[in-house]
């Protein structure tokens, strides 16, 4: 037993071959070469099970533990192996970053250096692009159908001032093709306000001229009215001035009427007492025109007392019938035809006359009553 476990006895592993079997190593084909490391490592784990522990004896146990503590032994081995590989790939690392950022800094600086011109005209251009770009977008039809003809106009000769501004370089296709999409567009939209305007136009000259008669029939109709107003006044107050003339003709032939009935009356009145008495003398009028008595003889004459009365007697009479006369002219024209029939004023002032004449003449008065739309009252 002790000397199949002596065979097997783990020994110090070497720290090159440890070095080795712990750093990794690429091939030609750049796969990770692990050859010594996986023998090293079938090696230690071999000679390890190989052991075979015996527990009868404080000896046997003690090297059982014994070959324990080296297993560990290597373990630790591997471990410090693999930390020095660790530590010596991280300064590898570090150098290697080192190396990379010295790189960096050193042709970023040649690589800006160089590239500024290239951003400089690159910059350049693309703000030459945009200018021209802005140019071409500023060739776009700004106005509608519903535009007037003058908005339109002003948005062609936009247009057009824009295109002809400048030189367009790679442009030039672009904006051309722009420029006569929006010539086209702007034509479409100028025919269109221009009709638009014209209909409008006839529109407004149509309401002018309906406002300017329905002005002028206002006017017309106004002037008519007013004069229609001016002459129904008129008319009324000549009406009322004739009726008022009437009215005061009629009072002053009722006045001289009653006047001369009074002279009548009392003229009676003296040719009875006279006939009750026996030299009584009856009166004539001759054709010499002077008042005569009946049963005077050739040559005798009535005294200046009888005839001045038979005078003023007559006088009186005709006069009288004179004023009755005017009367009736005035009620005739008050009833006649556009003044009895013009409103119920005058159809009353006729009426009034015509109780005025009937009282004069001793007679029942005939009122006028007749429906408004009658053709005639006289």
């Amino acid at each position: 037993m002790a000397d199949v476990n002596a065979s097997t006895e783990l020994t110090v592993l070497d720290d090159k071959r440890l070095a080795a079997a712990m750093t990794p190593v690429k091939n030609d084909d750049g796969k990770m070469v692990t050859k010594a490391f996986d023998e090293l490592l079938a090696e230690v784990i071999e000679k390890a099970k190989a052991y075979t522990v015996d527990v009868s004896s404080a000896n046997t146990r003690k090297e059982a533990k014994s070959h324990i503590h080296k297993i560990r032994r290597s373990k630790g081995a591997f471990e410090d192996a693999g930390k020095k590989a660790k530590a010596d790939a991280d300064e590898i690392v570090a150098e290697v970053n080192r190396r990379r950022n010295a790189v960096k800094d050193a042709l970023d600086g040649v690589i800006l250096e160089l590239k500024k011109p290239i951003d400089e005209w690159e910059e350049k251009e693309e703000k030459r692009k945009a200018a021209l770009e802005e140019r071409v977008n500023s060739l776009g039809v700004l106005v509608t159908a519903q535009s007037s003809v003058a908005d339109i106009t002003a948005d062609r000769d936009r247009i057009e001032a824009a295109f002809n501004e400048g030189d367009w370089d790679d442009f030039e296709e672009r904006a051309k093709d722009a420029f006569d999409q929006a010539a086209t567009r702007l034509t479409e939209l100028l025919g269109i306000a221009k009709e638009r305007e014209e209909l409008e136009a006839l529109r407004a000259a149509e309401e002018e001229r309906r406002q300017k008669e329905a002005a002028e029939r206002e006017a017309k109709e106004k002037a008519d009215r007013e004069a229609a107003e001016a002459k129904a006044a008129e008319e009324k107050a000549a009406a009322d001035a004739a009726a008022k003339e009437a009215e005061e003709r009629a009072a002053a032939a009722e006045k001289e009427l009653e006047e001369l009935k009074a002279q009548m009356a009392a003229a009676e009145a003296k040719k009875a007492e006279e006939a009750a008495r026996p030299d009584d003398k009856e009166l004539e009028v001759g054709r010499t025109g002077k008042l005569e008595r009946k049963d005077v003889g050739p040559g005798e004459t009535l005294t200046d007392d009888d005839e001045s009365g038979a005078r003023t007697y007559f006088k009186n009479l005709s006069e009288a019938e004179k004023r009755l006369d005017e009367l009736r002219d005035c009620t005739e024209l008050a009833k006649s035809r556009g003044n009895a029939d013009a409103n119920d004023y005058m159809r009353g002032m006729a009426n009034g006359l015509i109780l005025a004449l009937a009282t004069m003449e001793g007679k029942d008065p005939e009122y006028l009553d007749w429906p408004e739309d009658s053709a005639s009252v006289a």
